[in-house]
């Protein structure tokens, strides 16, 4: 096999263009294929050594129409979209993307709060609409240094908002079974159970998607939450059980805002079962130039480098 040959497909990206990936990929001397507007796209996977995805599922059905592959790349950290012990078996190695977003999360896990605790939203609706409260009717409106506050998920992210939320005077806890109470005590927050973390004035969670945790978040776990909690997501939707989450927020116990849903883009009627009091932003959380440049040319560089590093091996065999 000759190394002209060997394509790296971008196969699904809502990214306006594929420069960046092109240019990497050309860069390592490898074939870029952008297989997302062409009726080739069967031929395009079953001549590709290497693919991006950014949503399409890898599963049995896309290993099949893409024999030759021998990685698939994919935008992000998650890899809930991609059956990684069957790629795997088949000798396809899973690659992901680390470290791309974290200030970017971090900032806009605060923005919610902040937006919430000081009811930026509806005050900027009322303004809007040409009225002006006294500040007796502008709401309950609160402090995040009077607040204890929950992180679940202790990794980079959950690191990063902790000293957002330190700065701000907030007390802080976190949750996370394999980060260490004396790694948790280093950076001045105290380790707690789960259980123990759901009984905070508000909680933000930074959890992958994984059968673990899918749903994690459930009847049992917002019951702890005392009345006027605020629960904020910018992981995975599904790691909220969101009818469990839009009957919590419907019975007046809880608010919520969240980055990211169960379904995206929402369902028909599923904005209007979380109620006008929650905040939504569209996945955005992760978003600024930068950041997007990192995770295309990473996703892409990871791709072609282990394409071109598998040819290598295969004729020094």
């Amino acid at each position: 096999m000759s190394e002209d040959v060997l394509t790296v497909a971008l196969v699904d990206s809502d990214f306006d263009d594929s420069d960046l990936e092109r240019a990497v990929v050309e860069g390592l001397g490898l074939r870029f294929v952008d297989a997302r507007f062409t009726s080739d796209r069967r031929a395009i996977l079953h001549s590709a050594v290497g693919a991006i995805v950014q949503y399409e599922s890898v599963d049995r059905t896309f290993l099949d129409a893409a024999p030759r592959l021998t990685a698939v790349g994919t935008y992000g950290v998650g890899t809930d979209h991609i059956d990684v012990s069957l790629a795997e078996s088949r000798g396809v190695q899973v690659l992901c993307v680390q470290d791309y977003c974290t200030q970017e999360v971090a900032d806009h896990t605060l923005a919610l709060v902040l937006a919430a605790l000081r009811g930026v939203v509806p005050l900027d609706a009322v303004v809007h609409a040409g009225h002006w409260p006294p500040s007796g009717e502008v709401g309950n409106l609160r402090v995040l240094a009077d607040c204890t506050y929950a992180i679940v998920g202790f990794g980079k992210i959950g690191q990063a908002v902790a000293k957002r939320v330190s700065g701000f005077g907030g007390r802080v806890r976190a949750y996370d079974p394999f980060i260490s109470r004396e790694k948790c005590a280093a950076l001045g927050v105290t380790s707690v159970s789960l259980e123990e973390a759901f009984e905070s004035d508000i909680v933000s969670l930074h959890l992958p998607l994984t059968e673990e945790t899918r749903q994690i978040v459930g009847d049992s776990l917002l019951a702890r939450l005392p009345e006027g909690a605020l629960l904020v997501n910018v992981s995975r939707g599904d790691v909220v059980d969101q009818d469990a989450l839009a009957a919590a927020i419907a019975a007046g116990r809880i608010s919520a805002a969240l980055d990211v849903l169960g379904s995206e883009p929402p369902l028909v009627g599923q904005i209007e079962a979380l109620g006008s009091t929650t905040i939504v932003t569209p996945h955005a959380a992760w978003f600024s130039r930068n950041a997007e440049q990192r995770v295309r040319e990473s996703a892409a560089s990871a791709v072609a480098l282990h394409v071109r590093d598998h040819l290598k091996d295969r004729k020094g065999a």
